[in-house]
């Protein structure tokens, strides 16, 4: 049996990286496909009940992937510190309601809250008592 791969801090911000990009793509598809659904609702010849469902569930998808399209793409672009690992631990747990991304969240979770990467967010000020070499330079997403 192999010992288990230790994932370095590195690893688990690509890979937080990756999860923020397929987050995007696939709340964009869904918006796509709600604006899809309005237009269909609006101009389909189907009876008004009906339609009107249609574009009420299609306008509640497109606000509700809008929204995690700007709050992935915003999160990628928080300075390092306590409050954004906060959000960015928020986002990942966002990513465990979908049955598609809840495999890789879940393993991004348990990776998320491993210490190392916690004190990798302290601020400058708190992160002092630790050696350096044992911390990523930056945070670049």
């Amino acid at each position: 049996m192999q010992p288990k791969r230790k994932h370095s801090i590195a690893d688990v911000l690509l890979a937080y990286r990756w999860y923020c990009y397929l987050s995007i793509g696939l709340s964009g598809l869904i918006a796509l496909l709600a604006t899809a659904g309005f237009v269909l609702g609006q101009y389909a010849p189907i009876k008004p009940e009906p339609a009107t469902q249609l574009k009420n569930l299609s306008l509640f998808l497109f606000v509700i992937s809008a929204g995690m399209i700007y709050f992935s793409l915003r999160v990628l672009k928080l300075p390092r510190n306590r409050t954004t690992y906060g959000a960015h631990l928020t986002n990942i747990a966002v990513g465990i309601s979908t049955c598609v991304l809840a495999p890789f969240c879940i393993w991004l979770l348990l990776e998320w809250l491993k210490p190392e990467v916690k004190s990798y967010f302290e601020s400058p000020e708190d992160s002092a008592l630790e050696p350096a070499k044992t911390r990523p330079a930056k945070f670049d997403l």
